[in-house]
């Protein structure tokens, strides 16, 4: 039997990276013998370092000893902070005997790692040219992230995707159009830079212009800020706050929305946010900013608006264009909802990956046979 180990976050916490884990162990233990090493922790923020998630680095690390040498491949998702990068050094250093597979699932580890520290760059640099055998980023322009590496050879794209269940009949798309009132929807961890308060500040400055619902859906790490929302949020009519919402429970919400809105300024890059190519088998025009690999799937008139990271003038500008020009609305809908299906499923994601690591075993056989 293959042996793959998979070292990396595992819902809850509920992320983007935590879910395409749970989905690659899902799929992949049909073909291979899976062990997982879970690497979660109970905050959404990055580079938090409590004597709790010292402790459970150690773990980690300690599980990875002893599973490692059952494994032939070591798949990792890896860290874009400085004290996961230190994590993910030793784990290299322990998994450098077996072929090494690390998937980046963010857009921001050169600027928030690489240009910060010279000593991790020149250790990164090392391992990555010695011991990572493929690299895995979510869209082309996000190779620059390794571009002091000299590593190309290494590094392959595997797009994101959308589950099955918000991909909308094409009828229901037609009939989802824009009359009395503009449905925008908000679906992301609760965090400042992931910018709900940028996008209601924004449509709080267009209330007047037409009737507007806005709903924000996801998470907040903690209980001050959440309680400060709702507070906010109890003052403002046709404004919600749904809590955090999983699986299923999210297709009315994409079904009734006009506009996704993702206004994100994450410091630590957007790698391809699962978010969007949702909104798009949906069928909505989508709002989102010039931020990681955000550029590589959204274009700017083909499928919504693509605005400036952290300007509330131009995000109300750009909702403003889908209230005066709704037949931008309908050409769009359709447009995201074809890409959707062309490119952006759940079963093109899992036969590229499936395919990266066939082609790691065919090269383990032939080595083997040279032996």
């Amino acid at each position: 039997m293959k042996n793959l180990l998979i070292i990396g976050p595992i819902p809850p916490p509920v992320t983007g990276q935590s879910v395409a884990t749970k989905v690659l162990v899902d799929d992949i233990a049909e073909y291979y013998s899976v062990n997982i090493v879970n690497t979660s922790k109970n905050s959404f923020k990055q580079g938090l370092l409590s004597f709790g998630r010292i402790f459970q680095i150690f773990a980690i690390i300690t599980q990875v000893v002893y599973r490692s040498n059952w494994a032939d491949i070591v798949y990792l998702g890896i860290s874009q902070s400085l004290a996961g990068n230190v994590r993910d050094l030793i784990l290299f250093w322990l998994c450098r005997k077996k072929k090494l597979v690390v998937h980046l699932h963010g857009g921001g580890l050169h600027f928030s790692v690489f240009y910060k520290s010279s000593f991790l760059l020149k250790l990164n640099r090392f391992f990555y040219k010695k011991y990572i055998d493929r690299v895995i980023v979510l869209s082309e322009s996000l190779k620059k992230v390794f571009s002091l590496f000299e590593i190309e050879e290494k590094i392959v794209t595997l797009e994101n995707y959308a589950d099955d269940y918000l991909f909308l009949n094409k009828v229901y798309i037609e009939e989802k159009k824009i009359h009395d009132t503009l449905n925008i929807l908000y679906l992301s961890n609760m965090l400042e830079e992931k910018g709900y308060k940028l996008l209601f500040e924004a449509v709080s400055s267009l209330s007047d212009e037409v009737n507007i619902e806005l709903h924000f859906v996801g998470k907040f790490d903690n209980l001050e800020d959440e309680k400060d929302f709702q507070e906010k949020i109890a003052q403002k009519s046709g404004f919600f706050y749904h809590g955090p919402v999983f699986g299923k429970e999210r297709i009315p919400f994409f079904q009734k929305a006009h506009i996704f809105c993702l206004p994100t300024y994450y410091p630590f890059g957007e790698g391809q946010p699962i978010s969007i190519l949702e909104a798009y088998a949906s069928g909505c025009y989508v709002v989102s900013t010039k931020w990681g690999g955000i550029p590589d799937i959204l274009e700017d008139g083909v499928n919504g608006s693509l605005i400036p990271p952290n300007d509330r003038e131009s995000l109300a500008n750009a909702i403003r264009q889908v209230i005066n020009n709704p037949s931008e609305f309908e050409r769009i809908k359709l447009h995201n909802s074809q890409i959707a299906k062309e490119k952006y499923t759940k079963e093109v994601h899992l036969q590229n990956i499936r395919r990266i690591f066939k082609e790691i075993y065919k090269r383990i056989e032939m080595e083997n046979i040279h032996v």
